[in-house]
């Protein structure tokens, strides 16, 4: 039976909301958090219980049954935000005792056996999705709002796509610190193929070549499989914001949002900005900067006007946003070849 790897197939481990552990909780140093009954957080807390809810209403926005909270599987979810944060100090799937390599087939046990190996009773495989803040705490709705936007992650908790056939069983979720966790739990979670997307065919170093000199840019989140990029220029007109991986920007949602100047068009810095951008992720339009300018004048006279083109498969989408400004969005839209998940 194959089983779906854990990087490609994020699962949230369930908690029943407001158990108290029947024993006293400890702070568990690196090695108790293998062994310890009980363990500082392994129990549901406000933010818990926050991100609980946002999932749990967004599932219900999109007509999917509701999943239970489960106890066992939310100690798996604290004890590896505390294995990450005591032991390994990185975002990764593997546990300080138990690494994981999604190249290894024979590492895939120490993330969806992780339920077993820490003694729980919960009987099933967890699979995991995992985020991390670069600034502060972890909050539930930054986390929702980092998970939505990549495909992946998204398809995962709605159950779209590869995922139509499973329903989630259990949910669970852990905050602590800069991460927060969700696993999700189902008896029927074994062998499926993920329709992986081509994304926009750049590295995120190819994405923003050319910028630095006009904008501040700076990773603000992360989960294992991607992250969040966040830039604003000097004069705040201009903030732009990318979802990818660095070595691919794969699971897109780039998002430039800039104000316009008084006369309702755009300065020459920002007008730059827009082209330099749609120059990085898609060099081989040729119609590029003549469907840029004839768009922001068609948007310059059309305030409700939404101009969308398709470009080797990817949107790209331009419109009037709010309070004197416009907006562009870059994102694939289609599906490349399954590749197999286990």
């Amino acid at each position: 039976m194959k089983k779906i790897p854990f990087k490609c197939f994020p699962v949230i481990l369930a908690l029943f909301l407001g158990v108290q552990s029947s024993y006293a909780q400890s702070n568990c140093n690196a090695k108790q958090i293998f062994t310890e009954k009980a363990c500082k957080g392994d129990t549901v807390g406000p933010d818990e219980k926050a991100l609980f809810d946002l999932i749990s209403q967004y599932r219900a926005k999109n007509g999917l049954p509701a999943a239970s909270l489960l106890v066992q599987l939310s100690i798996v979810a604290n004890r590896h935000l505390l294995d990450l944060r005591q032991n390994l100090k990185t975002l990764t799937h593997s546990w300080s005792n138990c690494p994981y390599d999604i190249r290894d087939q024979k590492t895939w046990p120490c993330s969806s056996d992780s339920p077993a190996r820490l003694g729980t009773s919960y009987k099933g495989e967890g699979y995991e999705t995992l985020y991390r803040t670069s600034t502060g705490t972890a909050s539930p709705a930054l986390a929702i709002e980092a998970w939505k936007k990549s495909t992946l992650h998204n398809s995962i908790i709605l159950n779209l796509d590869s995922f139509k056939d499973l329903s989630w069983d259990e949910i669970g979720v852990a905050v602590d610190g800069q991460f927060a966790a969700l696993w999700f739990g189902s008896a029927k979670a074994t062998g499926t193929k993920l329709e992986g997307g081509n994304g926009l065919g750049v590295t995120y170093g190819e994405a923003v070549k050319g910028l630095s000199k006009l904008l501040a840019i700076e990773k603000s989140s992360s989960t294992v499989e991607g992250g969040k990029w966040q830039g604003l220029s000097s004069d705040k007109k201009i903030k732009v914001e990318i979802y990818g991986i660095p070595s691919e920007i794969a699971e897109a949602n780039v998002r430039v949002s800039v104000k316009l100047e008084a006369d309702g068009k755009l300065s020459t810095k920002n007008y730059t900005v827009l082209s330099t951008l749609l120059k990085n992720l898609l060099p081989d339009w040729a119609e590029r900067e003549a469907w840029l300018q004839k768009t922001l004048v068609s948007l310059g006279t059309e305030k409700a006007a939404i101009r969308t083109q398709i470009v080797r498969k990817i949107a790209v989408e331009m419109k009037n946003g709010t309070g004197n400004s416009i907006e562009l969005a870059v994102r694939p839209v289609s599906k490349a070849g399954a590749k197999e998940i286990f």
